[in-house]
């Protein structure tokens, strides 16, 4: 007897899937029983969470057979368009920038904090003071140098509540009461060899004048953009990821994205490799941040679906019973 689940796709049509007898699907069989293109991003969640990715297959965990999953793909994150573009010219669109940009805050002492949702956003541990502890408040504001002063409800800054925080992994889950953006970055796993670009705030000159209008203006923003590309996807004994497009001091914190725009992760270290001239940077990969995030009570899904003026809510989670078929 072939063992199944049902899927719902992006909250609509619902598919008997077969699956493999050992509790894992493939990617492939997923694409095809929905029709979609091998560029689409896709995830696969049961009772709001994301399930663990690797090597092509989706890992269902306990009493699956028969159970309901949700398969989500890009078109409902609404951070990639419909009509396919080349990255190249991509990169250099003034809305995919405008929106990556928009991703990045900053606390009172200059460090970087990402947005990963409409009310949550992420930091590293070694960012925040040494004795910060889940309840406290951090002040953050859109980051120096971005075209963006203020949040979508006019706020130029907010405060953010401590949800979690992973010391041993380095970073700091954050809890929003207003919108810290109009669209959510859209979560996904890195790529090996992919192309992506880094967001901080190490540039070297913290001001910087400029002529506008045949005058001198003096710019406060030390932000700034640096390409790479994902060297390494071998886990590292901290959980970190590594790119190469090296990070400065003032980068930890900074969300990392692909050309489409995707949210892949937070830069948390440097590596600078003097024989061969080039600084790498490791960083957390924001598929396994969820992980924890959710082991919390926290579902990517419900951090941008909320009461107003008031924090996202932790969910207890109990095992769907499978039904036989």
């Amino acid at each position: 007897m072939e063992s199944y689940i049902n899927v719902i796709g992006n909250g609509q049509k619902i598919v008997e899937v077969a699956a493999e007898p050992t509790g894992v699907i493939n990617e492939e069989t997923l694409r095809r029983a929905f029709l979609l293109e091998a560029d689409v991003v896709i995830g696969l969640f049961r009772n709001g969470r994301a399930l663990r990715y690797a090597d092509s297959f989706f890992y269902l965990q306990d009493n699956w057979v028969g159970a309901e999953f949700e398969l989500i793909w890009e078109e409902a994150g609404r951070s990639r368009p419909a009509t396919p573009i080349d990255q190249n010219s991509r990169s250099h669109t003034p809305n995919w920038y405008r929106g990556v940009i928009s991703f990045l805050l900053e606390t009172d002492q200059g460090c970087c904090v990402s947005v990963m949702a409409k009310r949550a956003a992420l930091t590293c541990a070694h960012c925040l003071d040494d004795n910060v502890s889940i309840g406290d408040n951090v002040e953050v504001k859109p980051c120096k140098g971005s075209i963006l002063k203020n949040f979508p409800n006019g706020q130029t800054s907010t405060t953010l509540k401590v949800a979690y925080i992973n010391k041993h992994d380095d970073f700091v889950f954050l809890l929003s009461k207003i919108d810290l953006c109009d669209d959510p970055p859209f979560p996904t796993d890195a790529t090996f060899g992919e192309n992506y670009v880094l967001i901080g705030l190490s540039a070297q000159d913290r001001e910087y004048t400029r002529m506008e209008n045949l005058r001198i203006k003096m710019v406060n923003g030390p932000l700034c953009v640096k390409k790479g590309v994902i060297s390494s996807k071998v886990m590292d004994k901290y959980n970190k990821h590594m790119g190469d497009s090296g990070m400065k001091k003032g980068d930890s914190g900074g969300g990392l994205y692909t050309l489409h725009g995707d949210f892949i992760g937070i830069a948390v270290e440097f590596d600078t490799k003097v024989k061969e001239r080039i600084s790498m940077c490791n960083f957390n990969p924001v598929t396994y941040m969820l992980t924890k995030i959710q082991d919390e009570g926290y579902t990517w899904s419900d951090l941008n679906n909320f009461e107003e003026n008031d924090y996202p809510r932790k969910k207890e989670f109990r095992p769907a019973e499978g039904r036989g078929h």
